[in-house]
């Protein structure tokens, strides 16, 4: 996404209503439902399955937001 934000795509897809606001709206909502999805499937793992092992487990990147932002861009060229 900072690649795509360094070359304008971002601010180029403006007149489509995919802008610099969307950009940053939605990227805030992935961060925080992918944090969210991860605590609750840690969540399950500890409390259902017994898996000790992911309570000292952490969980960093960017990796679910860009994947969201994949569904997000197909979705929108549909």
């Amino acid at each position: 996404m900072s690649a795509l934000w360094s070359l304008g795509v971002i601010e180029s897809l403006g007149h489509i209503g995919l802008g610099v606001k969307f950009n940053i709206h939605y990227s805030l909502v992935l961060v925080v439902l992918s944090d969210a999805l991860v605590l609750r499937i840690y969540h399950v793992l500890i409390q259902k399955i017994k898996l000790e092992y992911f309570r000292r487990v952490t969980a960093v990147g960017y990796s679910c937001v860009f994947f969201g932002w994949i569904a997000i861009l197909k979705f929108c060229a549909i």
